[in-house]
């Protein structure tokens, strides 16, 4: 990574979300930075996004346009909208303020896991409520279903309706982010 500033930091679960965002912040061409401590089979990725996510936001917060902020985290059983108020209520605990309504912090959350999205970019039609999506024996495999994403936030007019809810919840997210 080059030595000039990044303009988006990534907080995300694991190996494979890391790897998936990594290659689709590229294909837009953009400088980025990954926390990359997450807990990588050491514990709970959920956890250790809500632990973090209020430190990021206030980082960010600290120093406006110098960053933006994309937060990944899986919905595993539950729904995606329970996600997000987590992460609504771990700025709450920490005394911030909201998410603003323009602020650039995505919240990027797949129903059950990102490998959902992974499949589907793959030609699966599975339904996201799929328990058993299977993980990448390698996760950096997961190049072209990352450049498919970006070349689908591209063309704004030609996004495919059969894409899952959580990926159609998570394309106004996006543009929080990415041009």
């Amino acid at each position: 990574m080059s030595k000039r500033r990044a303009e988006i930091a990534v907080l995300c679960e694991d190996l494979q979300s890391h790897m998936f965002f990594k290659y689709l912040l590229r294909a837009y061409g953009r400088r980025y930075y990954v926390r990359n401590d997450y807990p990588a089979g050491r514990g709970c990725g959920f956890q250790y996004i809500q632990e973090n996510y209020a430190d990021m936001v206030a980082a960010r917060r600290r120093a406006p346009g110098s960053r933006a902020l994309l937060v990944h985290m899986d919905a595993d059983e539950k729904r995606v909208s329970d996600r997000l108020q987590t992460l609504a209520a771990a700025l709450e605990q920490a005394g911030a303020a909201p998410r603003g309504k323009d602020e650039p912090v995505a919240l990027i959350v797949p129903k059950r896991c990102i490998e959902a999205w992974i499949w589907y970019l793959r030609g699966e039609k599975a339904g996201e409520e799929e328990a058993d999506w299977p993980s990448l024996r390698r996760p950096s495999k997961c190049k072209p279903e990352s450049r498919r994403l970006a070349d689908m936030l591209r063309q704004h007019q030609q996004w495919p309706a059969d894409a899952p809810d959580s990926l159609n919840q998570a394309r106004p997210e996006f543009a929080r982010v990415l041009p």
